[in-house]
């Protein structure tokens, strides 16, 4: 069964969001802090599938940009180790600006879409760590995911809120991707791989 709230009437969202964030979450751990971690919990398959690899799921608003950054780098940087994927409550498109930003990095995303969260509620995935990567000052819009085991949450300033210049929003979005390198790359090192 699948539920929508109506987030535009404020009333209602303001009272059933903290009840639905808590209800989905109440088997998680959520983190902020990475750094902070000795090791971050890793749940691994127990029935004999061959990807042996941890789970990871990156989530946001839209899917545009911050966790389709945050899953192909985890996925270049660490694939051996993670299967990194990313979804989103209103999926668009890739943000163009992201795309040639990874390209900097000789990383491809531009054959890679948005996906929705409910697609993969509806496929009954699972997934050992969900990272949201939203706004902090966003962090009511930000999507919950059901049955995660640990959840950590990245503070991270949205792309398409970028304004100026096309050259001014690409420093701002080097900025943002910067940033998702250095907590990659953190996390990583926290989850022992």
């Amino acid at each position: 069964m699948f539920y929508a709230v109506n987030m535009h009437d404020q009333a209602i969202a303001g009272t059933i969001m903290p009840f639905l964030r808590s209800f989905f979450a109440r088997e998680s751990t959520i983190r902020k802090d990475v750094s902070s971690l000795k090791k971050i919990p890793v749940f691994r398959k127990k029935d004999g599938a061959q990807d042996k690899r941890t789970r990871v799921l990156f989530i946001c608003e839209h899917n545009s940009a911050r966790s389709q950054m945050a899953e192909a780098y985890l996925n270049h940087l660490h694939g051996n180790a993670f299967k990194a994927e990313s979804a989103g409550l209103m999926p668009t498109t890739i943000h163009p600006l992201v795309i040639a930003i990874m390209k900097e990095e000789s990383i491809d995303i531009s054959k890679q879409r948005s996906k929705s969260i409910s697609s993969l509620i509806e496929n009954s995935r699972t997934f050992d760590i969900v990272i949201t990567v939203c706004d902090e000052s966003k962090l009511h819009e930000c999507p919950v995911f059901p049955g995660e085991r640990t959840r950590i949450h990245w503070d991270i300033a949205d792309p398409a809120a970028a304004t100026g210049s096309p050259e001014e929003q690409l420093e701002t979005i080097r900025e943002i991707w910067n940033r998702i390198k250095t907590l990659i790359t953190q996390f990583s090192q926290t989850a022992s791989i």
